[in-house]
């Protein structure tokens, strides 16, 4: 068979010998060195030579196998591969690349007409390199501005010709991070939902509080009808107090919170003005105030049937509410350090692994294995670790400032911040991209739609706001970016160490606020948290202490 690149009938055994020799010389320069008995000087020569004898229609063959448009039976021979490594070898980079892979290699971008492009030429396709048969590069690399999101909002980018360069070079440089964080926190979440529906009951399925009743046999062989109302919860999960007591955000078990220790002495003080009311038979009595011990028949207020009943914590020894530590029970997990001082901090990081239920955690694995993987692909384990941690610890604080009494659990600060990292890297690579604010008014109403979502109850939209803002400021720090100029990398690093101050400014002011500054909430924010179409639809979202059951 000819060679596109010969004459029909040209090619004979002297043909042959020479596309074999061709072969051995270009093997030589691909190992980094001179094949024996084979002289690279005579095959550059012989490739010149070659290379003014073609006529004018193998123009239009030699763009066909470029392209991969060669028919059937056909292959590119010796001369279009050595052509190929020889063009390529003149370029340092690709030279180095070469000797490296130990074959000849290809533009990782295509030339389509006279301008180069950072990618495909197709309008409207997110442009990805072209992955093509000897590349140094593979499909799962991930370059700057690329990605899963590049793919889902539909990015185009700038000619690469009208870039310098530097600029260039730095477009050239491909990312391919193993996703150790994103399958290591993946396992952690799936592991700690699977413990939670295996030790604690699934609550209600719904948005409101259900009231829940049952007839109890009192001590005077009187029945009576008691109930308290259950909290919902529409994730297919448990209820807010296991919840609480599997390690979700909850002050009073971070500080020793003063409205709830206050409302402890208010209760103490009551029990003060009690004595033990007498029945006239003797035969019973109960703690209570005076004015109240009129009626000839005894009401016991709690007893462990109706203890576990309210799904509370009974205490066979105590006769007053003041005999116990409540909050210890309510708490659990390592309990305290000292006696009704709650210092469990930790739970500013761990309800970032938790989940409320089957659903919640479905949406936030789903989030993980798309967004999160695809970012630590192009940041790295330590980057993205840091940015989410960052964000999930601010987003948790945030909360537990504003909405103290409200349970919380879910990696949704954490998933904000990395939400805000793909914000940052259009911003930081703003010249890369054709129209980057149409890019940026992409993301931004993603971002809007999901804030409106946080608007229903169960869900955290003050935890998604700390995390965005951890998540911005430390994206700017750590991610990598394009410098466009040396005045472009002057102002970055400005920017680089203002973020970093701030964001620990940040972190120490809301830890001050917190331990120090109780009692600073927002009343009026309720409505950026949960908007209450009726009266009882954000009744989870409360910014005030719920009173306790029981006396």
């Amino acid at each position: 068979m000819s060679h596109p690149y010969y004459r029909a009938g040209e090619e004979d055994e002297g043909g042959a010998r020479d596309d074999r020799l061709m072969r051995e010389a270009m093997a030589g320069f691909q190992g980094g060195r001179r094949s024996t008995g084979v002289n690279s000087n005579r095959w550059q020569q012989k490739y010149q030579t070659m290379r003014a004898k073609k006529l004018k229609g193998d123009v239009v063959e030699r763009n066909n196998s470029e392209t991969g448009n060669l028919s059937r039976g056909q292959r590119p021979g010796a001369f279009t591969m050595m052509r190929d490594f020889y063009k390529g070898y003149t370029d340092p980079e690709t030279r180095a690349a070469t000797l490296k892979h130990g074959r000849p290699v290809q533009s990782t971008t295509r030339k389509f007409g006279d301008n180069e492009f950072f990618g495909s030429d197709k309008p409207g396709a997110a442009k990805r390199d072209a992955t093509m048969e000897g590349d140094i590069h593979t499909d799962g690399e991930r370059n700057i501005g690329e990605g899963f999101m590049a793919d889902i909002l539909d990015r185009e980018f700038v000619t690469m010709s009208k870039l310098p360069v530097e600029v260039r070079k730095q477009l050239r440089v491909k990312f391919d991070n193993r996703p150790y964080f994103t399958s290591w926190v993946m396992f952690v979440n799936i592991v700690i939902v699977i413990i939670t529906l295996a030790t604690q009951s699934i609550a209600p399925v719904g948005f409101v509080d259900k009231l829940v009743t049952r007839q109890l046999l009192r001590h005077n062989l009187a029945y009576e009808t008691i109930g308290y109302n259950q909290t919902t919860n529409f994730w297919i999960g448990p209820d807010y107090q296991s919840l609480i007591h599997l390690g979700a955000k909850y002050s009073p078990c971070m500080r020793k919170d003063k409205e709830y220790f206050e409302k402890i002495e208010d209760d103490i003080a009551v029990e003060d003005g009690t004595g033990c009311c007498i029945r006239e038979d003797l035969n019973a009595c109960w703690q209570t105030k005076q004015s109240q011990c009129t009626s000839s028949f005894a009401k016991f207020k709690e007893n462990k049937e109706e203890c576990s009943f309210r799904k509370g914590f009974f205490h066979e020894n105590a006769t007053l509410c003041s005999q116990v530590s409540c909050i210890t029970d309510v708490c659990g997990l390592s309990g305290f350090l000292f006696d009704n001082v709650p210092d469990q901090f930790y739970r500013a990081l761990l309800p970032t692994f938790m989940h409320a239920g089957i659903i919640h955690l479905a949406i936030t694995l789903v989030f993980q294995a798309t967004i999160l993987r695809d970012m630590e692909k192009f940041a790295g384990w330590w980057r993205i670790g840091f940015i989410y941690f960052a964000s999930g610890i601010g987003g948790t604080m945030l909360s537990a400032i504003l909405i103290p009494y409200q349970p919380e659990v879910g990696a949704s600060g954490a998933l904000y911040g990395i939400l805000a990292s793909l914000i940052v890297e259009v911003v930081v690579n703003w010249k890369i991209y054709k129209s980057p604010f149409l890019e940026l008014a992409k993301l931004l109403l993603l971002l809007a739609l999901l804030f409106l979502v946080g608007l229903l109850p169960w869900i955290d939209n003050y935890a998604h706001i700390g995390g965005f803002l951890f998540g911005f400021l430390t994206s700017f720090v750590v991610l990598p970016h394009v410098n466009f100029s040396e005045e472009d990398r002057i102002a970055k690093l400005v920017v680089q160490i203002a973020c970093g101050v701030l964001s620990v400014v940040l972190f120490a002011l809301l830890f001050i606020v917190f331990y120090l500054a109780q009692g600073s909430t927002c009343e009026n924010c309720i409505y950026i948290n949960c908007i209450p179409f009726t009266d009882s639809f954000c009744q989870d979202s409360t910014m005030e202490l719920r009173p306790r059951i029981g006396v």
